[in-house]
């Protein structure tokens, strides 16, 4: 009966806002609104960009890298084969790197040439959007959609594959050239890889780099990436088998290729979800305005109330109820906003690029070539309950003046 009575009541008090009073908790719905859309949006394309990072960077290099210069093919197809009988490494590929120029069209780019095994090419072949999805043949190449474009290639088309070590003769320094046949176009979704990254097998690799019959070493797949760490420590025990000679620090896992780019997502995104958490604040001071201001146009009413038998606590739950009612509204509103917007917003984007005729999204800045979207669970929760503890803390300063209210001095002065 009591509950009944004072929910009534705070509804009955929402509802017969007037005048700038009423202008007020408008706003502060809306800023609670807008901060919590804002919040769960920002939240999700962080998540989803360090999701889509990682996802992209796991797919397409190695998850540990076993680094030997000067391993021979045979022995490194040897490691490999045995590192594959550990039960956490699911593929084990040999295979050649180094840095070179990519010239055609009379325009040139650095790239990252990488000379793949088999194994390394089925996956490659995977992300072909144009070329025959086949194995590399001699003095073949794949590239990737970003230099393509950039150099106006096609699948056809001969580049110009340059190395750094020439020869130095009596005429001067004479580079290393290779012709290679543009055999694939692959697409990885990432600008990086896309644009500076090529795939040969791996002779014509070796032929280019002058390595004979050696490899840069083997790189490795393994079931989860999560538990790499413990991984590496297995394939330490099982390279220090083959060759008691080989130092830990040759193995490099993706955790540590990539930490401090992680970390500083991580760091980014606690970043801007204090920031936006101050729209929310704003906007809980807005509900304290309010409802001091509501509190002190219904005087009267709680000092009647107060002498028709009301308790303080009565009184103080009716005005609490009237500004959590408030935080709730914006925060139930702008939780529903923010989770329509994640799960639309490749369509908006797209919607907003033919509007305005512009690319919001470039692949050159962002290292993705598409806004991603993640919208975990604990994410939306932990906007929610911080929203709402706000809303606690704002709506009970007024609710506790409106219960320390003394209902004879109210009426003595009226």
């Amino acid at each position: 009966m009591i509950v009944s009575f004072v929910s009534k009541l705070a509804l009955r008090y929402q509802k017969k806002r007037r005048g700038f009073v009423s202008v007020v908790s408008l706003f502060s719905v809306i800023g609670i609104t807008l901060g919590v859309a804002a919040l769960i949006i920002v939240m999700s394309v962080m998540s989803g960009f360090r999701q889509q990072l990682l996802d992209t960077v796991l797919g397409t290099t190695g998850h540990a890298v076993i680094q030997q210069y000067g391993y021979t093919d045979t022995k490194a197809t040897k490691a490999a084969a045995e590192l594959l009988k550990l039960e956490s490494v699911e593929k084990a590929n040999t295979f050649v790197s180094g840095q070179a120029m990519i010239t055609a069209r009379k325009q040139a780019s650095g790239v990252m040439v990488n000379g793949a095994d088999l194994g390394k090419q089925k996956e490659i072949i995977a992300q072909l959007k144009s070329g025959e999805k086949k194995m590399l043949g001699q003095n073949q190449i794949f590239i990737g959609n970003e230099l393509a474009d950039k150099l106006r290639l096609r699948v056809g088309d001969t580049v110009n594959l340059i190395s750094p070590d020439g020869t130095q003769t009596i005429a001067g320094f004479i580079p290393r050239i290779k012709k290679l046949q543009v055999a694939g176009i692959f697409n990885f979704g990432m600008y990086q890889y896309d644009s500076s990254f090529v795939y040969t097998n791996i002779k014509t690799a070796q032929s280019f780099f002058k390595l004979r019959d050696a490899v840069t070493g083997i790189e490795l797949k393994v079931k989860d990436p999560m538990q790499i760490d413990q991984i590496k420590r297995d394939v330490v025990i099982k390279l220090q088998d083959l060759d008691p000679q080989l130092p830990d620090a040759r193995v490099n896992t993706w955790k540590q290729s990539n930490v401090e780019f992680f970390k500083a997502l991580e760091i980014e995104k606690r970043t801007m979800f204090i920031i936006l958490m101050l729209i929310i604040i704003v906007a809980t001071f807005n509900i304290i305005t309010g409802q001091m201001m509501l509190v002190n146009d219904k005087t009267k009413d709680i000092a009647i109330l107060r002498s028709m038998g009301a308790s303080s606590s009565q009184i103080q739950k009716v005005f609490f109820y009237s500004g959590l009612l408030l935080g709730f509204i914006g925060t139930f509103v702008g939780a529903v906003i923010g989770c329509l917007v994640v799960l639309n917003l490749t369509e908006i984007v797209a919607f907003v690029e033919n509007l305005f005729d512009t690319v919001l999204f470039s692949g050159q800045v962002y290292f993705l070539d598409k806004l991603p979207a993640d919208l975990q669970m604990n994410d939306l929760l932990a906007v929610i309950f911080t929203s709402m503890v706000l809303t606690v803390i704002s709506s009970w300063f007024p609710s506790r003046k409106a219960s320390k209210l003394d209902p004879v001095e109210v009426l003595r002065n009226d």
